[in-house]
């Protein structure tokens, strides 16, 4: 790998560093003012879901998404490939 392709590589990869990180901050703020409740609907693997797990999904594909970088995800609450578009 060339020290030019390197340079890339590594600032992409701080791309998603920013993006999980920019995650946590809105999930922790997210449950700062809400309260967790069940919902009426379970994962692929039978685990009954909570309103955190469907609002935490969305919130990294949301920063992923807009890191320019990633392409798509698979998650514990959609794990098939979901392309992501900004």
């Amino acid at each position: 790998m060339s020290s030019m392709t390197a340079i890339y590589a590594f600032a992409d990869q701080i791309k998603v560093y920013k993006a999980i990180l920019d995650s946590t901050a809105e999930i922790q703020n997210w449950l700062r003012y809400h309260s967790v409740h069940l919902v009426q609907t379970k994962n692929e693997f039978g685990k009954v879901q909570s309103d955190i797990d469907l609002a935490a999904n969305d919130i990294v594909a949301k920063h992923l998404a807009s890191s320019g970088v990633v392409f798509g995800y698979a998650s514990e609450e959609q794990p098939k490939f979901n392309p992501l578009t900004d």
